[in-house]
């Protein structure tokens, strides 16, 4: 089967829903049609169309069941939905950075919100940070913010924890910047760093917040999404771990 086969059955509305309805079990046609408000022939048709690209199958009862490769197309498509949706984005940043196996899985942010503007996004960052009490906060920033690190700093202090990873000098200058304010509490933040940072991400308080970079390679801090539902917060806590894996531990400052 070439691909482009595919895609064209893949194009109607009506098809798709019907796969949808598939996913939660087999069904005649007649209640397929019953169902998505189709006639007997138009259901017809499109069972037939899909079932010749082998996304269904029809069972010897003469139900109709999604194919286990039905399921796996079927999985592929909140992903194609929300860079459609969200093309305009795209084309303005570089998803690169994001590990293949959860760009793949990127429609998990589709309940996210887009919000613009530098100050904007560091505004909403840290009236939400400043509501958090005893949280873990992760981070992975290319840049601390003075401000930003004055908030951490006092979080730290009320009990929260923090894990980041940044660029050394990045790093550097925040240690020593709120040393005082971050003596004796060493065991309760863990810094990592790399070599090149090229998203900025959150996590804390029940919320999470991506940026990717701009097609000239920097992060761009004016355009981030943030959500707060399971599945962003899940996605978004298997990227960070994805980097802090990869991360060196701070050895302090060379």
């Amino acid at each position: 089967m070439k691909p482009y086969h595919l895609f064209q059955e893949l194009s109607n509305e009506k098809r798709l829903a019907i796969l949808s309805s598939l996913r939660h079990g087999a069904r005649k046609m007649s209640r397929l049609s019953e169902e998505l408000d189709m006639t007997t022939s138009e259901a017809a048709r499109h069972l037939e169309r899909l079932a010749k690209v082998d996304l269904i199958a029809r069972q010897a009862e003469g139900d109709y069941a999604i194919t286990s490769f039905g399921s796996l197309v079927l999985s592929f498509l909140p992903s194609l939905e929300f860079l459609a949706e969200n093309s305009g984005y795209f084309l303005a940043h570089d998803p690169s950075p994001l590990p293949p196996y959860l760009f793949y899985r990127v429609g998990k942010l589709a309940k996210g919100r887009f919000l613009s503007g530098f100050i904007e996004n560091i505004n909403y960052a840290h009236e939400h940070l400043k509501r958090v009490q005893r949280d873990e906060i992760l981070a992975i920033v290319p840049e601390f913010l003075l401000t930003t690190g004055e908030i951490v700093a006092d979080k730290l202090a009320d009990g929260s924890t923090l894990r980041v990873v940044s660029r050394r000098g990045s790093i550097d200058a925040f240690l020593e910047s709120r040393g005082e304010k971050l003596r004796g509490l060493e065991e309760s933040f863990q810094i990592k760093t790399l070599e090149d940072v090229t998203i900025s991400m959150y996590i804390f308080g029940g919320k999470a917040g991506l940026a990717l970079p701009g097609q000239d390679g920097k992060v761009d801090l004016s355009a981030w999404i943030h959500g707060e539902d399971k599945a962003f917060m899940d996605w978004a806590r298997e990227l960070f771990e994805f980097y802090w894996a990869r991360a060196e531990p701070y050895s302090g400052k060379r």
